[in-house]
């Protein structure tokens, strides 16, 4: 067998070269995943650990997309990783992101606004960290932050329909008598306007309804 193994060491060099070339390209592939931060705000609401409705908050009106009930476990292998990479690299703004968004799976969301605040710092108009900043307040019940992210989301595109329906539902359930007639309004306007995704049109109707409108 140790005969075989040293007349074919080329094979060996070969396998090795060829496990670090998937590694780096699975990296690659994480990387622009994490970087989209879509993840975050999902209408199925797969992102867990907040009931989907407000009792006594506005008549029990739907909490903002992505705000689902469930349970998650923090990836701490990864994290660990992560940090190792950050004691060498401690301003690289994926680093920062990729610690953030362990946490945001983990649903530790002050860790998670934590190194969400960071990547802002060094680069303002990082959409995944505001995206993610915007869920980790609202779990946070910091509402007023959660608002702040919610319109730079909606001041960066105002064509990203779930951003808008998003802000418009922060200030329904969560900003009192005010906030509710305010978030009521950009419901119609969306729908005045048109709604191309047919969920969120079905959504939108639904909270509409609710108020007989």
């Amino acid at each position: 067998m140790s005969d075989q193994i040293e007349k074919s060491p080329h094979k060996i060099v070969l396998i090795i070269i060829l496990a670090l070339v998937i590694a780096i390209l699975l990296g690659l592939g994480w990387s622009r995943y994490i970087q989209s931060g879509k993840y975050s705000i999902q209408l199925d609401n797969k992102q867990g650990g907040m009931p989907n409705s407000a009792p006594g908050r506005m008549g029990g009106s739907s909490a903002p997309a992505g705000m689902g009930g469930g349970s998650a476990t923090l990836n701490t292998t990864a994290v660990q990783n992560f940090m190792g990479q950050l004691q060498e690299k401690p301003n690289d703004v994926l680093l920062l992101y990729s610690v953030g968004t362990e946490f945001m799976h983990g649903e530790s969301w002050k860790e998670a606004a934590g190194f969400m605040n960071k990547v802002i710092a060094i680069d303002p108009k990082h959409i995944g960290a505001r995206r993610a900043l915007f869920m980790a307040y609202l779990r946070l019940g910091q509402y007023t932050d959660a608002e702040k992210e919610a319109l730079f989301l909606v001041e960066s595109d105002p064509k990203d329909e779930l951003s808008r329906y998003n802000l418009a539902m922060l200030n329904m359930v969560y900003l009192g008598q005010e906030g509710h007639d305010k978030g009521e309004l950009m419901l119609r306007e969306m729908i005045k306007v048109g709604v191309k995704d047919d969920n969120l049109k079905a959504s939108i109707k639904k909270e509409l309804k609710k108020h007989n409108h």
